[in-house]
């Protein structure tokens, strides 16, 4: 599915711009549908899981996409939401956990439907070569 996904959005950047006579882009009403259906339009991350679907981190939550709508995750005040609302990474392991790393901290995705947050002291974390801290963690 991500594949198709940036198939398409491979195909559309490299076409040239369709604009009207005022320099509007005639596809802008489009993409204002699609931006209305994620939490943000500044999208961080795009990652895949182990049931096929697409998880899109942005500048303002965290979006599922199951192949027919979106769903949208933000930070609460409880424990069981995100750290925070700006999700910079995501990274779906070899036991299929969606890992999601946020300006204040690292949750993963449970079957519950919330997040479970992990703690961590990131000055006893090496930092990787992108500057993550949890590149490095052992899932």
């Amino acid at each position: 599915m991500m594949a198709c996904l940036l198939g398409v959005w491979s195909l559309t950047a490299c076409q040239p711009k369709n604009c009207d006579e005022g320099g509007r882009d005639k596809d802008e009403e489009h993409a204002l549908v699609v931006a209305q259906e994620l939490s943000n339009s500044r999208v961080q991350a795009i990652e895949e899981d182990a049931t096929g679907q697409l998880w899109i981190a942005t500048f303002r939550g965290l979006n599922r996409y199951d192949g027919h709508a979106y769903n949208q995750y933000f930070s609460t005040g409880d424990t069981l939401g995100l750290p925070d609302n700006n999700v910079q990474s995501l990274l779906c392991d070899k036991r299929g956990r969606l890992w999601v790393a946020t300006v204040n901290g690292v949750c993963r995705y449970t079957r519950q439907d919330n997040f479970e947050r992990i703690p961590m002291q990131t000055s006893q974390c090496p930092q990787a070569t992108d500057g993550l801290p949890w590149a490095h963690l052992r899932v």
